[in-house]
Formats: structure tokens, C-alpha cells, sequence
């Protein structure tokens, strides 16, 4: 395991998937799905660990951490905050990008934004509700783990969607501020089903998978009909984060 002190891009991806099995490993044009977020996140120019949690499963995912030339981390818990936090840890990092393994157009630029926007009692930066789907996820100072320490003693605490659990607790977060081009745009750039990996694979039969989010949304701009074969999917994408948090009991 490396070593560093700072800032980094946290790419978290597990294999455990039932919308759409195995989708991280699924190729597009030769290259895994997981392999397009970690070289987006390396645009960054920030150190990028790939995270994962523990399962044999898991481990073929270090095999991507190697060919893309990024640091791996496996850590011991389902639990997302705890993986985080130990990964954190094993890093010496002082706050990080996290990188939702999902979101194949995932906005390098907006990252580096919103670590110029952590400041001092600043815990998170995150979304605005109307950012587009799948551009940017959060990124975190280290002071978040102690905000959260009461989700930290469960390894099998189901934190997939962690909105309702961040909300319970005393966490001082700003919202990034957005460009005009990355909000209010009909458009899901995520992958959690069969017709998003359609759509993603028709897009980047035109783009670089390196092309920035200004120039991703400029040509879906200009090609609609591509956006339209996977839109109709987000409606069961928030109902499934709403049947999530739901569930969660704190």
C-alpha cells in the first residue's frame, strides 16, 4: 500500500450488483466500465485509489487498479463510511474526492472545484439537487469521520445511499456551485442498468472517455435521441434511493 499525505480521488466500486450484474467488469470499446471512471478520475492529476470492500469477489478488482496504474485499497467492511474512513487512514489522506464507481462521465473538473471549496469547518461539499445525474458525487474533509462515529461500529451497516444517515448527524456541508451547463439537463450519466450501458457505450463511440463534462453535455445537447435511451430509467432510480432511505432505521 502507498503512502500520502493530502488529497485524493476515491474511486468506491464493489461487484455486488442485482439491477445489473457485474456491470463495473462490462467493456465498452476494450475498456471495463470501472477503468472509464478511474482515467477521468486520474484527469484530476490527484492520486486515485480504487476502494472496495471485502469479499473474494472483490479482489479481481485490484487488476484494475494495476493496469490503470492507480493505488487499491480492500478494506474489512460493507459498511461504506467505515471503508472510506479506513481508507483515510491508510492514506494519511486530510480529504478526498469520492468517486461513485457508477458514474462513467464523472466531472473531473467539478471535483477539483469542490476541494477548493473545503474549507476550515467545512466537513463535505456536495451535490445541488439540480446538478445532472451521474457529474459529481461529494468530497469530504477528514473531520467527517468523528460527524459520523456513530455509524462506524456496524461492518455490515448498509450505507449505500448515505444522504439519510449524513442528514441525522451534525455535519457542516456546502453545496458546490454549479456552471449554467451542468444543471437542469434531462440527462442520467450513471450506470445501473442495461439501458444506461447502452446509452454510455453510444456515447463514447463519439467522445473520448476522457472528454470533459462541459464537451460530454454539449453533444448530448446536440443528439437528444441518444440521452432518450436511458432517461426514462431515472424515474426508478430516485424511487429506489426513496425506498432505501425508507428502510433505514437510526
Amino acid at each position: 500500500m502507498g503512502y500520502m499525505v493530502g488529497s485524493a480521488a476515491i474511486v468506491t466500486v464493489r461487484r455486488q450488483s442485482t439491477r445489473f450484474p457485474d456491470k463495473c467488469l462490462k467493456k465498452i470499446h476494450g475498456t471495463t466500465t470501472i477503468g472509464i471512471v478511474l482515467e477521468r478520475a486520474k484527469q484530476t492529476k490527484l492520486p486515485v485509489i480504487l476502494a472496495t470492500c471485502r469479499g473474494l469477489e472483490n479482489e479481481v478488482l485490484k487488476e484494475q487498479a494495476e493496469r490503470h496504474d492507480v493505488e487499491w485499497f480492500q478494506g474489512t467492511s460493507l459498511n461504506k463510511f467505515i471503508l472510506w474512513r479506513d481508507c483515510f487512514q491508510q492514506f494519511g489522506l486530510t480529504n478526498g474526492i469520492l468517486v461513485d464507481g457508477d458514474d462513467l462521465c464523472w466531472d473531473y473538473e467539478i471535483g477539483v472545484r469542490s476541494l477548493e471549496s473545503i474549507s476550515n469547518g467545512v466537513d463535505m461539499v456536495e451535490n445541488p439537487h439540480d446538478i445532472v445525474c451521474g457529474l459529481f458525487t461529494k468530497t469530504v474533509d477528514v473531520t467527517l469521520w468523528n460527524k459520523l462515529d456513530k455509524f462506524l461500529h456496524d461492518p455490515d451497516l448498509d450505507t449505500d445511499v448515505a444522504t439519510k444517515f449524513i442528514e441525522s448527524s451534525d455535519v457542516s456541508s456546502i453545496k458546490i456551485k454549479l456552471k449554467e451547463w451542468e444543471r437542469n439537463r434531462n440527462y442520467r450519466l450513471t450506470l445501473d442498468y442495461v439501458e444506461d450501458f447502452n446509452m454510455l457505450s453510444t456515447l463514447y463511440s463519439h467522445l473520448s472517455f476522457v472528454s470533459s463534462g462541459k464537451e460530454i453535455i454539449d453533444f448530448l445537447d446536440m443528439h437528444q435521441d441518444i440521452s432518450k435511451i436511458n432517461m426514462h430509467r431515472q424515474k426508478d432510480y430516485i424511487e429506489n434511493q426513496k425506498q432505501f432511505n425508507r428502510k433505514v432505521s437510526i
